[in-house]
């Protein structure tokens, strides 16, 4: 029988090639179990991809402790074991199993994975490689992140069609206002326009339009009607209801022409009084007194005008400051395109601020979303989404990827015999990749 511990370690070529190699190196078997001298006649090196064998190729090195395993290919886990050959033929027992990843190109690290001298996008493996959402132009055609993005969860109405946004680095985005595009609202829909806006399969729904110009007497509380994509349509007869008259003519105790008073042109009784008006807002009720000509005075109290921001009922409708479109805030590009200012009651007008461009509002842009949240024109300016090159640098990286490996052997109860060929550094190469295989090799007599 042989004895001896091999310590095999695997190191790389210095010539990198496409074909992956790697370096073998064990120390020799110079005794028997006996203690004595050994002659060896060579080596036997065996390899596959099966952990535990079988071992389906290999070659006999000669009586030489180093040999350079070739054509190995990128991707995939091979496993070496040695056997030892006597003078008479004999084979060892195998070693202890020894094992190495082949490492595949990585499209997007920037670095020379496989050791054939390219860089991502320069190397042949690459250009099948499929496009996903990490701000790398993974199929190397000189485009990052081309390409569309999972349905957004509302899909009817103007959110037809809406995919999440890439954001680089960051992945898949979630929908956003800006996802589903210039005619969506997140809220109740406001908007007369034909169109589903908020998403929900119904058209206009709830939309209360401005107020009409009149709005006393049997026009009380009339609002423009939608007519779809159109928009906000006039105020007319129809709109007003079947009591109104453009002039009025009918004496039914009711103001027909919607101007705060009842009844004018109708004869009335001389010194008869009756009541106008309303203290509804800003409008104070008084009285019309018929005059010696049969027809009635002015109202003596207000009547309603039109409304402004005051924080007054300024046309007597029950709400204040109703209606109204404020003046354009300066910002007006991105995520603030249609911003206005707010009415403030008796303050009037409001400044614009970071509340009322909303919440995608940045000062100074800081977050990955496809959006131009500092209204400035430019959307993810500045690097925000920290997007690198997307290895379509010409440059030569050297690498870093020294694959990996394994040694499920044991050092208990070993006789060490002879000296160790292991080192931690080798000249002019990274740092090997050492497996250390104690092993006891036992002839096997035929």
């Amino acid at each position: 029988m042989l004895r001896g511990v091999l310590v095999l370690v695997l190191l790389f070529p210095a010539v990198r090639v496409a074909a992956q190699s790697v370096n073998a190196t064990w120390n020799p078997v110079t005794e028997d179990i006996n203690d004595q001298p050994e002659n060896i006649s060579g080596y036997h090196i065996y390899y596959g991809n099966t952990d535990g064998g079988p071992y389906d190729q290999g070659f006999s090195t000669g009586n030489v402790t180093q040999t350079q395993v070739d054509d190995l290919t990128n991707g995939l886990t091979y496993y070496f074991v040695v056997q030892a050959i006597d003078q008479a033929g004999n084979p060892s027992t195998d070693s202890n199993q020894a094992s190495y990843e082949v490492p595949l190109e990585d499209c997007n690290d920037l670095a020379d994975n496989d050791y054939d001298g390219l860089t991502d996008c320069q190397d042949v493996e690459c250009s099948d490689n499929p496009e996903v959402c990490d701000g790398f132009d993974n199929d190397c055609n000189n485009d990052i992140d081309d390409l569309t993005g999972p349905d957004c969860p509302l899909q009817v109405g103007v959110c037809a069609g809406a995919t999440q946004p890439c954001g680089g680095a960051a992945g898949w985005l979630n929908c956003n206002a800006a996802s589903y595009g210039n005619d969506y609202e997140a809220n109740d829909e406001s908007t007369c326009d034909g169109l589903d806006n908020d998403c929900d399969d119904s058209t206009d729904e709830n939309i209360v339009g401005p107020a009409c110009p009149l709005l006393t007497g049997v026009c009380t509380n009339s609002r423009q009607p939608c007519n779809g994509a159109a928009g906000f349509g006039e105020c007319d007869a129809s709109v007003y209801g079947s009591d109104y008259e453009a002039d009025e003519t009918t004496c039914d105790d009711l103001d027909n022409d919607c101007d705060g008073t009842t009844d004018e042109g109708c004869p009335c009784t001389p010194d008869d009084v009756r009541a106008c008006s309303s203290d509804e807002g800003e409008c104070v009720a008084g009285t019309q007194t018929c005059d010696q000509n049969g027809a009635w005075g002015e109202c003596s109290g207000v009547l309603p005008t039109t409304e402004v921001c005051d924080g007054l009922d300024n046309d007597c409708d029950t709400f204040t400051d109703d209606d109204l479109t404020g003046p354009d805030c300066a910002l007006q590009e991105g995520v603030c395109a249609g911003a206005e200012q707010a009415c403030a009651g008796a303050s009037g007008w409001q400044a614009c601020d970071a509340s009322s461009y909303g919440n995608d509002y940045q000062t100074e842009e800081t977050v990955c979303d496809s959006l131009d949240n500092d209204c400035d024109g430019l959307t993810d300016e500045d690097d925000v989404c920290g997007q690198a090159d997307g290895g379509t640098d010409g440059g030569v990286d050297a690498g870093t990827d020294a694959g990996s490996g394994s040694d499920n052997g044991s050092t208990d109860d070993l006789l060490v015999k002879g000296g160790c060929a292991c080192s931690t550094s080798v000249d002019g190469l990274p740092w090997p990749l050492l497996l250390v295989i104690p092993f006891v090799l036992r002839r096997r007599r035929r």
